[in-house]
């Protein structure tokens, strides 16, 4: 019995959901998606944050607003928000790395998307891969020490010393207190 008013909740609540959506604008529809999961994130309420975040991200990806580069740039951080909780907190690298993926497709510039990607394949012990990564955040912000110096913490880990060195050395001419 349980189990079946669970299920006819859930029902409700999903039905629901599409209802709402269909009585308002898409964009107002996302953008109270986009308000939940910020709120949820920043109360530390992490999986109905990740939730809320994958249907925001499917309300903006199916907007029609006017303002094409407001929603790209919400749906970027939608995503990048969503991948750093799968990364995180749900310690989901392969959710982490579909939803990085799509903050940099939508916005290429979005250094702290490659940042934290990085960041994420190199606490997983992926250092060679996320080397790639913190490359591409020095090919976009040349003048940030963090690139420089969690690619010398990578090769350092790869046992290449000579690379390690070079990268905290230009961390170190970039900001000397960093190193």
């Amino acid at each position: 019995r349980a189990r079946k008013a669970r299920k006819a909740r859930g029902s409700r609540r999903a039905g629901g959901a599409e209802q709402e959506q269909a009585a308002e604008p898409g964009d107002v529809y996302a953008a109270r998606l986009v308000d939940a999961a910020f709120k949820a994130h920043q109360a530390g309420s992490f999986r109905d944050a990740v939730q809320q975040y994958r249907r925001a991200i499917l309300a903006l990806r199916s907007s029609s607003g006017g303002r094409p580069a407001e929603t790209a740039h919400t749906l970027s951080l939608c995503a990048h928000n969503l991948a750093y909780l799968s990364a995180h907190e749900l310690n989901d690298l392969g959710e982490a790395r579909v939803y990085y993926a799509e903050a940099t497709r939508v916005r290429p510039d979005y250094f702290e998307a490659y940042h934290n990607l990085g960041s994420a394949l190199q606490d997983h012990g992926l250092f060679a891969e996320a080397l790639g990564q913190f490359a591409a955040e020095q090919r976009l912000r040349p003048d940030l020490p963090a690139p420089y110096l969690a690619s010398a913490s990578c090769y350092h880990k790869l046992g290449d010393v000579e690379s390690a060195a070079a990268q905290a050395s230009r961390a170190a001419e970039l900001d000397p207190s960093s190193t």
